[in-house]
């Protein structure tokens, strides 16, 4: 980990990319269902994955459209950032004094690490690049009024 640290320290990456959305990935539950594909089943993408990918893609579209493409050959880091309306779980702060413990933990249950794949590959294929470019990726979530997910993409340097 300090060696990443003082990588970025050294080449502070370029921010190349970055877009907002109102639109936040399905649960990997939601993301997909069970498919009969020649007599065989298998999972495939649910009508809410393909909903969530045409709107995530219009609006980064939209945002980065008139933009070069990013250079195929250079490393990238991607920073997704999922604002929402609760990070706390609404009974934690009662029991702060853990006199009676909180049965479904401090935070609410918005596994971010899930939420990777879908607009990573998205971004990717929007601003011109293949997602195995992202070297690096920064997921975080936090409180906010107005929940969506801010996307950056950004040039790692020394690379």
């Amino acid at each position: 980990m300090q060696d990443f640290i003082q990588r970025l320290a050294e080449y502070p990456p370029e921010l190349v990319r970055e877009g907002w959305t109102e639109y936040i990935p399905p649960s990997i539950n939601q993301a997909y269902i069970i498919v009969k594909v020649r007599n065989r089943y298998t999972l495939g993408p649910s009508s809410k994955l393909k909903k969530y990918k045409k709107a995530l893609s219009k609006d980064l579209k939209e945002q980065w459209g008139d933009l070069e493409p990013l250079d195929k050959t250079k490393a990238y880091l991607i920073h997704l950032h999922f604002v929402l309306e609760e990070v706390e779980t609404k009974g934690w702060r009662s029991h702060r004094d853990h006199s009676k413990p909180c049965k479904t933990g401090r935070w609410v249950r918005k596994d971010v690490g899930n939420w990777l794949k879908f607009p990573e590959d998205i971004a990717a294929k929007t601003a011109g690049i293949d997602d195995s470019a992202h070297l690096k990726a920064v997921l975080e979530k936090e409180k906010g009024d107005t929940p969506g997910m801010r996307v950056r993409i950004y040039l790692l340097k020394g690379r």
